[in-house]
């Protein structure tokens, strides 16, 4: 039996998008695929720009690689296969093969969490609290990357005049450090999360130097505010997360977070702010991003919250996830 990419027994998590070439594409930092079957013996026919992490009934497992793709044998039976994608990885997907049939794949909760550098580093605690939880998950991050257009600390590579802020790349296929031009994101094919965590405020200006000015706080809410409406238009369903910075004494920053909190409270219901500010983060040198133990220690606390997070939308999730 064979199935395209099309196929609704294939399902994504993260950004996917067809290229002129017939073949659907992966794009951002971490984005997975999943099918299911019934048989001996799968073949993906994809190629790709470095590496997957592939899993056989939540194995690692390695795949032969063949001139159409990867094929993999396992004992007759339901398998599910699942490749992650972690940028600059990247895979061009045609479909798959196998000896038996293709069968639904069954869904998982699945957790999307976009930021800055803090939530790209890979594994991180976006990587832990996914597999803490046992969900899908994908990563929408950029290195040096804020909210607002404009702002942010990514060198200016490719012919890029101005830093694009994660208020318009989330609606974008390509990242910066690889072009200055940018490709609507259809939203077609990857599945819609189950919940969004948002970590962004770090590489806006709102710490007082030459870069701060007065009305920063209240432009940078008000984007916030603004982004997480475009998000809610896409996924009307998914409750917001959104972390409080893990640095107590960057003032400025938590209120102005805390005020673009305020307003989106008093407009959505399924909006939640982490005191993140408390929760005493181990960082390193830098004195900004966590150490190896401050990731685990989100991790941990983030874990718990988003348990309760889907136990209270869905009470089937806790016999799901835990």
């Amino acid at each position: 039996m064979q199935i395209g990419y099309q196929d609704p027994r294939f399902s994504f998590t993260g950004f996917w998008q067809e290229n002129q070439e017939n073949t659907l594409v992966s794009y951002k930092r971490v984005a997975t695929v999943t099918v299911s079957f019934l048989g001996t013996e799968v073949l993906v026919g994809t190629c790709l720009e470095g590496s997957a992490q592939w899993y056989m009934d939540d194995m690692p497992v390695d795949p032969v690689q063949v001139d159409s793709g990867f094929r993999f044998r396992v004992p007759a039976g339901i398998h599910r296969l699942k490749a992650i994608l972690v940028s600059p990885n990247r895979m061009y997907l045609r479909g798959a093969k196998t000896d038996g049939l293709f069968v639904q794949t069954q869904p998982r909760p699945y957790v999307q969490f976009i930021g800055d550098s803090i939530t790209h580093a890979y594994p991180g605690f976006a990587a832990a609290t996914g597999e803490a939880l046992g969900v899908d998950y994908s990563v929408v991050a950029h290195p040096g990357m804020s909210l607002v257009d404009g702002w942010g600390w990514y060198p200016l590579t490719n012919g890029l005049k101005e830093r694009v802020g994660m208020q318009s790349n989330y609606f974008q296929l390509e990242t910066p450090d690889v072009s200055s031009v940018f490709t609507p994101h259809s939203f077609a094919h990857g599945r819609k999360p189950d919940v969004i965590v948002i970590y962004l405020g770090v590489n806006d200006y709102l710490t007082e130097g030459p870069t701060f000015q007065e009305d920063h706080p209240k432009i940078f809410a008000d984007r916030y505010v603004t982004f997480v409406q475009r998000l809610r238009e896409i996924y009307p369903e998914a409750p917001v997360v959104l972390l409080q910075c893990h640095l107590p004494d960057r003032k400025i920053r938590i209120d102005a977070i805390a005020d673009a909190y305020e307003q989106m409270r008093q407009r959505w219901k399924d909006v939640l702010l982490t005191d993140t500010h408390l929760w005493d983060v181990d960082v390193c040198s830098d004195k900004v991003h966590p150490s190896e133990a401050g990731y685990a220690q989100i991790s941990a606390k983030l874990t718990d919250i988003l348990k309760a997070v889907f136990i209270k939308h869905d009470p089937k999730a806790e016999r799901r996830t835990i």
